[in-house]
Formats: structure tokens, C-alpha cells, sequence
């Protein structure tokens, strides 16, 4: 679960960077969602869907980002983000 927090705020973080701050008046939350297998955390984006400011910056960040970005990269391996990658090439984990 410590891998998913850090993952999440960095995300966030990300998607402020690529998408812009949010509109006053929305918020990010992080959403702990209980699973037969276990519980996972969600992202959530509340705004107002009257505020036509808020219905734009949802629309862009519904599209999310495909990869991260260096600074995430370089921020995850500051929180000790660890994750075990296998490399098909190779065949070896890291």
C-alpha cells in the first residue's frame, strides 16, 4: 500500500504539471476502495459540473498521462518507489 500512496500523489502531482492547477473550487482526493483482493486506491477529481472552468480541466485530465514524466520519475525514486520491472529483452527483473 505504501508503493500505491506514493504513486498516487505523485500522479497528481504530474497531472497538475502536464493539465495546470485546477480550478478553485476542485480538488484531487485519494480514495481507499476495499476489493476481494484486497484494497487499492483510487484518484478522484471533484468539481462543479456548472462551473464550465472545471467541466474543461476534468475533460483534459480525463485523458490522463500515458507515461511518466522525468520529474515523476526522478520523485519516485526519491520516496523509495520500488517496483520490479521484467525486462522481455533480457529477461531479468530490477
Amino acid at each position: 500500500m505504501a508503493n500505491a500512496r506514493i504513486e498516487t500523489r505523485v500522479y497528481i502531482d504530474q497531472l497538475k504539471r502536464s493539465f495546470g492547477i485546477n480550478p478553485e473550487g476542485s480538488f484531487f482526493n485519494v480514495v481507499r476502495c476495499p476489493h476481494d483482493f484486497g484494497t487499492y486506491l483510487d484518484i478522484r477529481f471533484y468539481y462543479d459540473d456548472e462551473d464550465q472552468l472545471h467541466v474543461k480541466y476534468m475533460m483534459a485530465i480525463e485523458s490522463g498521462c500515458h507515461k511518466w514524466d522525468d520529474h515523476s520519475k526522478k520523485e519516485l525514486v526519491e520516496r523509495n518507489y520500488t517496483v520490479k520491472i521484467l525486462d522481455e529483452e533480457i529477461g531479468f527483473t530490477c
